[in-house]
């Protein structure tokens, strides 16, 4: 049965068979509910025949596994579904052997509870019998050992890392003759430990009884260390003599007389296989427990519970390396935390000392700790409320530990996702950039060639009959469109050549103004805006085809933007180191957003004209010409409204 699965409600033949069981035990059903069912335990009787058939379980049994009593005795296989497979094997076998003897049951199993944890319990049960010694049922209960099994592996878990904890325990203590086998004194637990008389020791008793597994290694180690006279440390094992393999932990140094000369080795052996006993392990867990907290990398520390002190009462050496301040600058002065902790971090860690003080749950937050010398330093920082046996509050107990380089790779990770995100939104926009380019170079292309193709069949089909004002308005027609197509090449291919680098800049000494007015005629713009040209005479030095192309496609796109009858502003003008040219337009400007990648190929503004989309290269070329000529391209807000163009040419001047 899974977990969490309804089990059927009790039938009536088990209530019966209860109410059967319970007379010949000479109590009524009543009586018996209330006599059990206030004992902190979960009662039950159950049938003799079959395996853990359940007549009764007491209303216990629900906050304890999740199930009313009636769903639990409803099924006689409630209770080995729940077992825990890796006990059922051996409490069923129990179960079983007891309904053969009739001796009692005890068992300490595991059962599942309805939500599908498992609960750790005591089961203990007698066989109940009547008057005349006939059995009746058994009888007994369930009682939840959960906490104390937590409890006992908690405790098994702290004598593993107590013993994890221990180096040296004096053991065997031994001296001998500088390269020699000759030991001048053992200790008496040699007998103890080993089971040899200080009198057998021997170095070739030692020899003979290394570990085959181990022998060469040791003896090796102890050959180079009898030359080098370096201190001996070594773990190996040995064979008792009573044929028990004993694991020992051997240190030595060797001694030297007032020349120097070595003399003799002095040394301890530990036996690291036998348990401690219990004051033993307390005291080495308590020296241990100093060692570790002097020796970790976190700064521990212990605070006062007076809140007009609130100051601290020990820190460990750690706090001098991780924030510059010594221990007992921490302990002298309350106030130093205060001067420590980052301006910006202090306000929340304020508050979250309030809260913690107020509730007493524990405090646990990353701060930043700016050290004497300026440098900031990231700690997380964690402390608990320490009380006593009887539930009083007695100090706060915590630590911080050096998170700096976590939180400078956690900034990296986020710089580095954000340069991911940038490079997937500018992918996303290129793909886009890409479908727009596709729709409009499609569009740009199909429409002039359509109008080349209609007017050279009607050339064809019609060439007798076409009066020589149509015929040439036709050819005119296939001329505009081929030199539109023409100028679509061109942008293209110039937008590729800059972008390859081969662009070449052709410079030549010409008047700004006359090629504004030329591309202001070959625009037609006159006839379908007001044109305010302000056009004064500025030479430079430049190439006129690439500043033709600037002024064609400032003006196409002032066409492109801007309704019929709209004002168009051109102007050039002076500048100290070269010139500029400002193209405005009244019409709806370009939003902020919009301005730094308006240039960018095939891009277009918010509001392109269904009619006519472009193909977003005209002002992408504009602002690479500018730059090849050491300028700039821009777009601003016009005053008044509108979009005002900007393009910065630097070129020399003729001489006057």
């Amino acid at each position: 049965m899974a977990a969490g699965d309804p089990i059927p409600p009790a039938e009536g033949e088990v209530r019966s068979q209860l109410s059967g069981v319970l007379a010949r035990m000479g109590v009524t059903e009543s009586g018996y509910r209330a006599l059990v069912e206030q004992l902190p335990l979960v009662v039950y009787l159950e049938a003799i025949e079959g395996l853990s058939r359940a007549l009764y379980m007491a209303p216990g049994i629900e906050p304890m596994l999740g199930y009313s009593p009636d769903e639990w005795v409803a099924n006689e296989d409630t209770w080995f579904d729940h077992v825990h497979p890796d006990d059922r094997g051996r409490v069923v076998a129990a179960s079983r052997l007891c309904d053969e003897t009739g001796e009692p049951f005890r068992q300490e199993y595991r059962l599942r509870h309805r939500d599908g944890h498992h609960v750790w319990v005591l089961e203990q049960s007698q066989l109940v019998e009547d008057a005349d010694g006939v059995a009746l049922c058994w009888q007994g209960y369930l009682l939840d050992i959960t906490a104390r099994k937590v409890s006992e592996r908690r405790r098994r878990d702290a004598e593993a890392r107590l013993r994890t904890l221990i180096e040296t325990i004096p053991a065997i203590t031994y001296t001998h003759h500088h390269r020699s086998d000759s030991f001048e004194y053992v200790s008496p637990q040699v007998g103890a430990i080993l089971g040899y008389t200080p009198e057998e020791w021997s170095g070739e008793l030692w020899r003979s009884i290394l570990h085959p597994d181990d022998r060469a290694a040791m003896l090796a180690e102890n050959d180079r260390v009898d030359r080098s006279g370096e201190p001996f440390s070594m773990e190996y094992r040995v064979f008792a003599a009573d044929g028990r393999t004993v694991w020992l932990r051997d240190e030595s140094v060797l001694l030297r007389d007032p020349e120097g000369r070595p003399t003799q080795w002095q040394g301890v052996m530990y036996d690291i296989t036998e348990a401690k006993d219990a004051e033993e392990r307390l005291r080495l867990a308590e020296a241990r427990y100093r060692s570790v907290v002097e020796n970790s990398p976190a700064a521990l520390y212990v605070e006062d519970l007076n809140p007009e002190w609130f100051g601290t009462l020990y820190a460990s050496p750690q706090v001098e390396a991780i924030t510059g301040y010594p221990a007992s600058e921490w302990i002298d002065d309350p106030d130093l935390w205060l001067k420590v902790v980052h301006p910006d971090d202090l306000p929340a860690v304020l508050a979250a000392e309030r809260r913690s003080i107020e509730t007493g749950e524990p405090f646990s937050m990353d701060v930043r700790m700016v050290r004497p010398d300026g440098s900031v330093v990231w700690v997380h920082d964690s402390s608990v409320l320490v009380r006593n046996e009887m539930g009083a509050p007695q100090f706060w107990q915590g630590f911080f530990h050096d998170i700096t380089e976590k939180k400078q790779a956690e900034q990296e990770l986020a710089r580095a996702l954000e340069l991911e995100r940038r490079s997937v939104e500018r992918l996303r926009t290129l793909d886009e950039m890409k479908d727009v380019f596709l729709t409009a170079v499609s569009h740009e292309l199909r429409s002039p060639l359509a109008a080349i193709l209609g007017s050279a069949k009607t050339l064809e089909q019609l060439d007798g009959q076409l009066d020589a004002a149509d015929r040439t308005g036709l050819v005119g027609g296939i001329i505009t469109k081929a030199e539109r197509l023409r100028e679509l090449v061109e942008d293209l291919l110039d937008l590729e050549r800059v972008r390859q680098g081969a662009a070449e800049i052709g410079r030549e000494e010409v008047d700004l103004a006359d090629l504004a007015r030329a591309a202001i005629e070959a625009s037609g713009l006159s006839a379908t805006h007001r044109l305010r040209p302000d056009l004064p005479s500025v030479v430079l030095s430049v190439d006129p085809t690439m500043i033709g192309r600037i002024f064609d496609n400032l003006l196409s796109n002032a066409a492109r933007y801007t309704p019929a009858g709209s004002t168009v502003w051109i102007r050039v003008r002076q500048l100290a180191d070269g010139a500029e040219v400002i193209v405005e337009d009244d019409g709806h400007g370009v939003p902020s957003e919009h301005r730094e990648v308006l240039f960018d190929p095939f891009r277009q503004g918010p509001e392109t004209v269904s009619h006519a989309p472009g193909v977003g290269v005209g002002l992408a070329l504009v602002a690479r010409f500018a730059d090849l000529h050491g300028g700039r391209a821009w777009v601003d807000e016009r005053p008044g409204g509108g979009a005002s163009f900007h393009v910065m040419l630097e070129g020399p001047r003729p001489p006057r």
